[in-house]
């Protein structure tokens, strides 16, 4: 009977240690998961800023090549892809 006891105190504990483990992993999942959905909603705020500036632009310089071109050359300058 007492080995029966010592025994599932043993698997009991062994229980709990994969229960934090576990715990823990969701946490860190859940953060993750959140600073990626920022990540994302920030990328996404910066692209709708680029397709509205680039409207505006489009449509109030459409016959002026000139300007057109200069409005493109900012925008490639405030918008341009770094390499990472």
């Amino acid at each position: 009977m007492s080995q029966e006891v010592r025994h599932f105190k043993r698997v009991n504990q062994n229980l709990q240690l994969i229960v934090e483990d576990l715990t823990m992993r969701h946490e860190g999942l859940e953060k993750e998961s959140s600073l990626l959905k920022n990540t994302l909603k920030a990328q996404k705020e910066l692209i709708q800023k680029f397709k509205d500036e680039a409207r505006t632009f489009m449509q109030a310089n459409l016959n002026d090549y000139k300007k057109l071109k200069e409005k493109v050359i900012d925008c490639y300058k405030t918008y341009s892809v770094q390499d990472i």
